[in-house]
């Protein structure tokens, strides 16, 4: 699988309790808004939902991008991804 490559996001659903902003993981992580989608990529991070008007990720996505940010700079992108599947086995795409 090719990290860079962006991942197809779903449709945002009509309701989507909890959902995290794009600007609230900006904000938690520190990180460019192209880094949270290469961790999309590596599967670290849940897909984004979008609609036309907004962007809206699901409540796991925060609690994961606190624990790669905890990572970064001891472990490797495919260490963290493997220690995300391990810790959150597994997540239901949302449809």
């Amino acid at each position: 699988m090719n990290p860079r490559r962006r991942a197809v996001e779903p449709a945002c659903p009509a309701e989507a309790p909890a959902a995290v902003t794009t600007d609230r993981l900006l904000a938690e992580t520190g990180v460019p808004r192209d880094t949270l989608y290469e961790w999309v990529a590596w599967r670290i991070l849940p897909r984004p939902w979008v609609s036309s008007s907004s962007t809206a990720w699901p409540p796991e996505a925060l609690e994961r991008a606190r624990f790669v940010v905890e990572l970064l700079g001891t472990r490797t992108l495919e260490e963290i991804s493997e220690l995300v599947k391990r810790r959150w086995p597994s997540t239901p795409r949302p449809s």
